[in-house]
């Protein structure tokens, strides 16, 4: 007797699957990038690097 190991069907894992056509979620993707990529420039931006130990610029 063979069993057959059931796979995830990833057809179903597109863009469509969560209501958004394909540019819409390429358009959102971008978006959620930037977004984040902004936010991580503004943080680090705001370290002071005089506050460490050791620190060669401060």
């Amino acid at each position: 007797m063979s069993r057959s190991i059931e796979s995830l069907d990833t057809k179903n894992l597109d863009a469509a699957s969560f209501g958004l056509p394909a540019a819409r979620a390429l358009a959102f993707a971008r978006y959620l990038y930037r977004v984040t990529r902004k936010l991580l420039r503004s943080i680090i931006a705001r370290i002071d690097l005089s506050q460490f130990p050791g620190s060669c610029c401060g």
